[in-house]
């Protein structure tokens, strides 16, 4: 019997040792299975994320191409109405009638219009919805992209704000509205140009422009100090405006530079 038991003992340890080893076997190849799954899934998400990312890119490069178009369209119209401003204020700095009264007339018709300035940032906001503003890899990228959004909302809305007070609520109202002077059919606003035409041709003699009321009136005039001081104010508009266009224009330049630059890496 001892014998038996004995000779039983080393079957069963054997078998334990042989299902012991299978076991680690089939649990090795159940990690590495595991493994390597991840590792595949890791780099297939790499490569979706790096498509992703080339993606927003491109379209952040066709965004601030867009904005540098309308920036561009802004500063052009801001250096008319600039220098609108400057030939009115010369001309009235004197006071008598300046022999260019109708050209100072429309000069400070023209004065009255101004554009809204629109973000162009529909990428921008995608990325930051979405949460997809990760993919863009590089930390530093990623914020000066912010950084440019945000300083950019800033000063548009700085421009628009100003636009509003400065010339829609005031220079509008007390020169043009007022009846000082009258508005001409007339624009610095290529937009605008073929409509201004089109009025006029339509309209021809038939409403005639009434005078001007500020020739009308003596010198020493109250209406004469709301009209420059009205008129200093929307210059300095002008000034402001084309200064943070500026600042606008070398900022998405630059940016662009960086996501075509990123785009070809």
């Amino acid at each position: 019997m001892n014998e038996q038991f004995e000779d039983a003992h080393p079957r069963r340890a054997t078998r334990w040792h042989k299902s012991l080893r299978w076991f680690l076997a089939e649990f090795l190849v159940v990690v590495v299975g595991i493994l390597v799954a991840m590792a595949l899934n890791s780099a297939y998400q790499d490569r979706q994320d790096a498509a992703a990312e080339r993606d927003y890119l491109q379209r952040l490069s066709r965004d601030l191409q867009g904005t540098i178009e309308a920036v561009q369209e802004a500063q052009a119209f801001e250096r008319k109405q600039y220098d609108d401003g400057i030939l009115a204020s010369r001309a009235l700095a004197s006071t008598t009638r300046p022999a260019n009264a109708e050209q100072v007339a429309t000069a400070l018709s023209h004065l009255s219009e101004r554009r809204t300035l629109l973000l162009r940032n529909a990428t921008y906001l995608d990325l930051v919805n979405t949460g997809n503003l990760r993919l863009i890899r590089d930390t530093a990228f990623r914020d000066r992209i912010t950084g440019f959004y945000q300083g950019t909302e800033f000063r548009f809305d700085i421009i628009n704000k100003n636009n509003t007070v400065w010339v829609d609520e005031s220079y509008r109202q007390r020169i043009l509205v007022s009846g000082l002077v009258m508005p001409r059919i007339s624009s610095n606003l290529p937009s605008l140009a073929d409509g201004d035409n089109e009025t006029k041709r339509l309209l021809g003699d038939a409403l005639p422009l009434p005078p001007d009321r500020l020739w009308t009136v003596p010198p020493d005039s109250p209406d004469w100090a709301v009209v420059r001081g009205n008129l200093r104010m929307r210059l300095m508009v002008a000034s402001a405006t084309r200064g943070l266009l500026a600042q606008t224009m070398g900022e998405a330049r630059e940016l662009k530079a960086a996501v075509d630059a990123e785009l070809k890496r």
